[in-house]
């Protein structure tokens, strides 16, 4: 969920900058920045290292301010105790799956003290708006491999290579076989030796997809497993 950053405001006055000043540093249009302060976009990733710049404080001084879900630590800094954030690369919003896995690490989030020692957990940033209101485009997914998924639990679906697409040209499809193709879903029944069903929410719609085109699937992990 996005939230309004009036510190953000407070401190481009104390320092006698403003919001112009900072999309300048981030590369992005005015705009972007009002719609921070205003709670209508998230601090992207990248962004959060250039504003710490910009604002004359350190790194974790701008992660405390932001909400638990994008408190996201740079790579640059160290990372022990910390979930990775997988990095991914945008895909078509007509294609079937929701993101793309460039097999790199971009960013660490904070751990959490109900995670405290646990290396299953990770996350990463989903991409279309299938999911939304549940995720909105750009929100982050943490899941674990240590529990299996169950019927009505959130999953995190790792798809094998695909050999053709009716959505990529051949040099694009040169291209996504270095990647790993990733659907996030609701489950709604696993039991089938051979289907898997999952939904989507925008818009709404219940498919099967066959057991051998999954290459592994995560559990998403609930804001009861964040808060126990």
């Amino acid at each position: 969920m996005k939230q309004k950053m009036p510190w953000l405001k407070e401190r481009l006055r104390t320092l006698n900058k403003t919001p112009a000043g900072l999309a300048r540093e981030l590369g992005v249009a005015p705009p972007r920045v009002y719609e921070m302060i205003a709670g209508r976009r998230a601090m992207q990733p990248d962004e959060i290292e250039p504003t710490a710049r910009f604002l004359e404080w350190p790194v974790q001084d701008v992660i405390a301010h932001l909400p638990e879900e994008a408190r996201v630590i740079p790579a640059t800094l160290n990372h022990k105790n910390m979930i990775p954030v997988l990095g991914t690369t945008r895909t078509l919003d007509l294609s079937a799956w929701d993101c793309l896995l460039t097999g790199e690490t971009t960013n660490y989030i904070e751990q959490l003290p109900a995670f405290r020692g646990r290396t299953d957990i990770e996350c990463l940033h989903i991409s279309t708006p299938k999911m939304w209101p549940w995720r909105d485009p750009g929100d982050l997914v943490i899941f674990e491999k240590q529990r299996p998924a169950n019927a009505g639990d959130y999953v995190v679906i790792y798809l094998v290579e695909d050999k053709k697409s009716p959505v990529y040209g051949d040099e694009q499809l040169r291209q996504l076989r270095k990647l790993t193709r990733v659907m996030v879903r609701q489950l709604l029944q696993s039991k089938s030796t051979n289907k898997l069903r999952l939904r989507q929410y925008n818009p709404q719609r219940d498919t099967e997809i066959d057991r051998k085109i999954v290459a592994s699937m995560f559990r998403v992990l609930s804001w009861n497993d964040v808060l126990r």
